[in-house]
C-alpha cells in the first residue's frame, strides 16, 4: 500500500505525537456542513457507518488535517486502518472524498483495498476504512534490516520491484497517477505481496 497525502494505494504483502485538537466553529458542526463536504454523496459507503464500530488499537500518525489509526472492528477479527480527514486534500476540487473515489476504482492484489468510508458527525470528520498491511512500510523494513545487517537479497529486490510495477500498471491503466511514490508509501504484508497506497 502506498501512503501519503496525495493518495494511498500500493501494497507489498510480506508485513508523531497527536496534534492539538482543532476546535471547529459552530457553523462546521451542522448537518449542512457535512452535506457540503460530502458534495451530495451518502454519509457512508461499505459495511461501516460510524466510529463506534471500531476499537482504536494504536495511533499511527496525526497532523492538522487528520490522523491515521490502527483499529479493530468491534465484534470482528478484522484489523483495519482508519484514515481520518478533517480537511480536504490540496487540489482544485477540495473534495474530501477524492481519495475514496480514486481507490474504489482499484482492485488488485498489490494495491491496498479500500473498504469504504463514513462521515462522523460528532467530530465532523471523514473516515476512510483501508486494508491493514501487517508488516508496515518498506522504509521501516529497510531501516530495520540495515540496523541488523540483513539486507534484501537480489531475488527479494526483484520480487518487490515486480509487485510495485504490477500495482502501478493497474493504477496507470485506469488513468490515475500516484504523485507520491516512495518507500514510506509502499506497504508489506505476511502474504509476500508488496502493496501501494
Amino acid at each position: 500500500m502506498l501512503g501519503g497525502s496525495a493518495f494511498d494505494v500500493l501494497h507489498i504483502p510480506f508485513g508523531t505525537p497527536p496534534a492539538s485538537r482543532c476546535h471547529l466553529p459552530s457553523s462546521t458542526t451542522s448537518p449542512r456542513y457535512a452535506k457540503e463536504k460530502l458534495q451530495g454523496r451518502p454519509s457512508s459507503v461499505g459495511e461501516f457507518n460510524h466510529r463506534e464500530q471500531f476499537q482504536i488499537i494504536k495511533d499511527l500518525q496525526s497532523n492538522v488535517s487528520g490522523s491515521v489509526h490502527l483499529a479493530k472492528a468491534t465484534g470482528g477479527v478484522d484489523v483495519v486502518v482508519l484514515k481520518r480527514r478533517k480537511v480536504p486534500e490540496l487540489g482544485k476540487a477540495k473534495d474530501m472524498l477524492n481519495e475514496y473515489e480514486v481507490m474504489k476504482k482499484l482492485n488488485h492484489p498489490n494495491i491496498i483495498r479500500c473498504h469504504g468510508y463514513f462521515w462522523d458527525f460528532p467530530s465532523q470528520s471523514l473516515y476512510i476504512v483501508l486494508e491493514y498491511a501487517n508488516r508496515g512500510d518498506l522504509h521501516s523494513e529497510l531501516q530495520s534490516r540495515r540496523r541488523l545487517g540483513k539486507h534484501f537479497g537480489d531475488e527479494e529486490v526483484w520480487d518487490i520491484l515486480a509487485q510495485v510495477l504490477l500495482g502501478l500498471r493497474h493504477i496507470h491503466d485506469r488513468g490515475i497517477v500516484h504523485r507520491d511514490i516512495k518507500s514510506m508509501n509502499l506497504f508489506l504484508t505476511d502474504e509476500g505481496d508488496g502493496n501501494c497506497s
